[in-house]
């Protein structure tokens, strides 16, 4: 390199020195002008506005106001292009004095070319006016561009290929450069910046970051926090959260209802401010009087030294009273938990018929009132109930031959603490049903054993859903004295569970075969296998077809299961013969040593055909119906 700059400055200067008539004014000129903006650019780096500016300057100094004049620095620069090929082109656009001298400057634009004037700085590659870099430019960009957007992203995730036009319309309407990194080719980026999902959005402001963007993939919110942080023109909407200090803190938190606190540190808890303010605004756009706030507690010491356990700390207060927050720390869920926490805890029921029906409906705790009515004094005896009893009723759906269908607490002088730790202790039945609105209330205390599949207990598929509940609960039953707590939850609801898990939707039989037996369930319930690479571009194409498939029946048919098993890593039965992948296989009820292959294409009408012909369990209705 270094011997490339001395062969293009020796050129430029020898041209100028032999320039010396009269006639020769022009080609001295440039000759100095072309080592000046040379200098300029490989010495700072920079390209098109630096560089014109050094010609202007250069001109100046010479003293040569028609020069000046008559060739525009701007074409010169453009012409001269000294970061491309386009020199060879620079006599087109010159007129006036250039004109006599072209063919000589022709001569002098080939000489300099070959020695590699023309090649200049690297161009950093664009696509749809974002910036592709690689682990070789990512460095030079970084100088070059010391404040930009950044996408480390790769083309195979599903969630980066929808996220791609979104990022497109971010470059277009943020105000610095927008970049985009392949982490499965540029790997020593990958590394560098630690990425651990995808997409990950990075911003670099005058040279320092990273600084990681912890929010959803939406459009307006990423713009915004782009804009807050490198427009000083932009004013973001004001914080819904509400700052606290010792000074407003006791008074403020007297006269709100309910209102959820995060201490945190200025070098910590990035993530989780984001979600709080996100859950405030939410909480704030719906006309809701619950608020969420922050207190500094590097900055406020004594509110810290009271409430801080660590960081972050999350406080529910009431009126002034305090309690422990115990649920997510995601922007969905603090919403609907302080939504729930402002439910009124207790409803009063007033007669038999409204217990019955609020007991098949939610595991709740009532408790009775002697409020003077007759209809009261019927309602005790039915559950055998007195006045003060607090019974916990578990819904009858949920009842099994295990336990009690209710729990009984009632003492006199019992504490806040006795009462809490009784309904604590027995708010769930021995399996009962995991959701999003009780996983933080009910399903927060540990060992908890959770089954997911596609749970149901509407009327309609209550049935099926109770099947693998009724086996589950034949497993729970074995370990109630040793602490552990069950649960089913649907798989759709807690998808991500699932793929945090590495399970994801389906069952991945990873050790689905045992001693040449095939191992996909119950013999009473017919089962779909796909026998697949993780590699096989086919396989990727049919997975969408066959997830269609799955979620298409998973309540109309009960008694179909659908599997999938990674053929490269576990040993094959020789009944499960493999031609290519995938390799589709239907197990009938009660034939499991015999599965019946699939020779047809791979489109759901034909599959789903080939389902009903060799059913046993299943699509009983449409069979009947034939008949």
């Amino acid at each position: 390199m270094a011997l490339s700059y001395a062969l293009r400055i020796w050129v430029i200067f020898h041209v100028w020195l032999l320039a010396d008539s009269e006639k020769m004014k022009f080609l001295r000129v440039l000759s100095l002008l072309l080592l000046c903006a040379f200098f300029t650019c490989s010495l700072t780096e920079k390209k098109y506005d630096d560089c014109a500016s050094a010609l202007e300057s250069a001109m100046k100094t010479l003293n040569d106001p028609d020069l000046a004049n008559n060739v525009p620095t701007e074409i010169i620069c453009e012409k001269l292009n000294l970061f491309g090929d386009g020199i060879l082109e620079m006599s087109n656009a010159l007129d006036g004095a250039l004109k006599e001298y072209k063919n000589m400057f022709r001569l002098l634009t080939t000489l300099l070319f070959l020695l590699g004037v023309a090649s200049g700085d690297e161009e950093f590659k664009k696509e749809d006016g974002i910036y592709v870099l690689t682990n070789k430019t990512f460095d030079d960009f970084v100088k070059a561009n010391p404040t930009f957007l950044a996408e480390f992203s790769s083309p195979k995730c599903h969630h980066c290929r929808e996220f791609a036009p979104v990022y497109a319309k971010i470059a277009s309407q943020v105000n610095i450069p927008s970049v985009k990194i392949d982490v499965g080719v540029e790997k020593e980026l990958e590394e560098r910046y630690q990425i651990e999902a995808m997409p990950a959005i990075k911003l670099w402001q005058n040279g320092e970051g990273p600084e990681n963007y912890y929010g959803d993939t939406e459009l307006e919110e990423i713009v915004e926090w782009v804009l807050t942080r490198t427009d000083p023109n932009f004013k973001p909407p004001p914080s819904a959260v509400i700052t606290l200090t010792s000074a407003n803190f006791t008074e403020y938190l007297a006269e709100q209802a309910l209102c959820l606190v995060e201490f945190h540190a200025p070098w910590c808890c990035e993530e989780l401010n984001y979600h709080i303010e996100k859950a405030a605004r939410k909480l704030k756009d719906e006309g809701s009087p619950i608020k969420l706030a922050k207190v500094d507690a590097e900055a406020e010491k004594e509110l810290a030294r009271k409430y801080v356990v660590g960081f972050p700390t999350l406080v529910v207060m009431r009126h002034g009273r305090r309690s422990e927050y115990k649920g997510s720390e995601d922007a969905a869920r603090i919403f609907d938990i302080m939504k729930e926490l402002a439910i009124p805890a207790v409803k009063k029921l007033a007669n038999a018929s409204l217990v019955e029906g609020f007991m098949e409906k939610e595991d709740v705790t009532i408790k009775f009132q002697n409020i003077g009515y007759t209809t009261d004094t019927k309602t005790f005896k039915k559950f055998d109930a007195k006045p003060d009893d607090v019974i916990i009723f578990y819904p009858t759906m949920f009842q099994s031959k295990f336990e009690p269908k209710s729990r009984k607490f009632n003492k006199a002088d019992a504490t806040p603490e006795e009462l809490a730790f009784f309904i604590h202790e027995h708010c769930t039945p021995l399996v009962g049903k995991r959701t999003r609105k009780n996983v933080a209330t009910r399903y927060n205390k540990f060992p908890l054993v959770v089954v997911y599949y596609n749970v149901d207990f509407s009327l309609q598929y209550r049935e099926g859903s109770d099947y693998w509940r009724q086996k589950v609960l034949n497993v729970a039953q074995k370990y109630q004295k040793e602490g552990y707590r069950f649960a089913v939850s649907d798989e759709e609801e807690f998808e991500e569970e699932l793929q945090a898990a590495g399970l994801g939707r389906f069952a991945d039989c990873k050790i689905g075969f045992a001693q040449g037996a095939l191992v996909v369930g119950d013999e009473s319930k017919d089962v779909v296998v796909e026998l697949y690479s993780p590699q096989c571009h086919i396989c990727q194409t049919f997975e969408p077809i066959y997830k269609e498939m799955a979620n298409k029946f998973k309540k109309t048919q009960p008694n179909l299961i659908f599997t999938k098993f990674d053929a490269t890593v576990n040993e094959v039965p020789v009944e499960f013969s493999i031609t290519s992948y995938p390799t589709i296989f239907f197990v009938p009820s009660g034939k499991k040593s015999t599965p019946i292959k699939y020779g047809g294409n791979r489109e759901e009408k034909d599959l789903i055909a080939f389902m009903e012909l060799h059913a046993v369990k299943s699509f009983q209705k449409k069979e009947k119906e034939e008949l």
